[in-house]
């Protein structure tokens, strides 16, 4: 699972002084599409610091966010290093909770990152997730965090902007989803079996979460039944994806098949 650089330490732990206080009442809706109930863009639910999010490219009229990287401060100014939008969250009991979506940066230099914060309650917020310096879209998963990691506070998804080594830019997020599973025990779960699948914001790329880490064959084909893409890859288990290219096929619907040598598991998406 992708981390933080060491510059931010092994465990992706950092503090930063918050800025603006959060909602005082948690929402139960998670606005992961920065969309309100008539597609506009809406920042519902989202609190931040330093620079103000603002709309990122629309695609096929859906909204992302794009946050610029806080390099306006010196240490400790808190518009330096890192700047953080966060979004409260349910807070369960004994629960798993995990987030996946798409992000890019349009500067290698710095990191755009999706995961889980708390506040301690003096000013500080700690924040931990998966992580990209890619200028394409990239799809990021941080799963299985415990309710014991918000250390007693309101959990938070949070994102996590930073400016690397002196990089400047803007980082971009969509299609944001989170999970929680409530736990009868402590123990953690693996990853809901099935095949998932999530469309890049362009739909020029296309993430697969395999269920297993085995040799797969992966099958795409038009609704006529007519082979589009077959390659043959090792997955790397519920913690990161398959990403295949999807830019070339044309618009309408597509049947993915994936076989590996005990199960068949089929899915289907839409390319805009």
């Amino acid at each position: 699972m992708k981390r933080f650089p060491r510059l931010y330490s092994k465990t992706i732990l950092f503090l930063v002084p918050l800025v603006l206080q959060l909602p005082a009442r948690a929402q139960s809706v998670f606005n992961g599409t920065f969309e309100d109930s008539n597609a506009n863009f809406s920042l519902s639910g989202w609190a931040w610091d330093c620079e103000d999010p603002e709309p990122g490219p629309a695609y096929q009229s859906y909204w992302g966010v794009q946050k610029l990287t806080a390099v306006t401060g010196v240490p400790p100014d808190p518009c330096s290093g890192v700047t953080v939008m966060q979004h409260p969250l349910p807070d369960t009991p004994s629960a798993l909770y995990s987030i996946q979506g798409w992000a890019y940066v349009d500067d290698p230099a710095i990191s755009a990152s999706i995961g889980f914060a708390y506040t301690d309650g003096f000013g500080g917020l700690y924040h931990e997730g998966d992580y990209t310096s890619s200028t394409t879209w990239d799809w990021l998963l941080w799963e299985n965090v415990p309710t014991a990691y918000f250390q007693g506070f309101a959990p938070q998804a949070s994102l996590a902007t930073s400016d690397g080594l002196n990089g400047y830019g803007y980082a971009h997020y969509d299609q944001l989803e989170v999970t929680v599973n409530p736990l009868s025990t402590g123990l953690p779960i693996p990853s809901a079996a099935g095949l998932r699948l999530s469309l890049s914001p362009d739909g020029d790329r296309l993430a697969l979460l395999l269920p297993d880490p085995k040799a797969t064959a992966i099958h795409l084909y038009d609704p006529l039944g007519r082979l589009e893409l077959a390659l043959n890859t090792v997955g790397e288990g519920p913690a990161r994806p398959v990403v295949v290219g999807v830019a070339a096929l044309p618009r309408g619907v597509h049947l993915v098949i994936v076989e590996d040598a005990d199960k068949r598991l089929a899915g289907r998406f839409v390319k805009p």
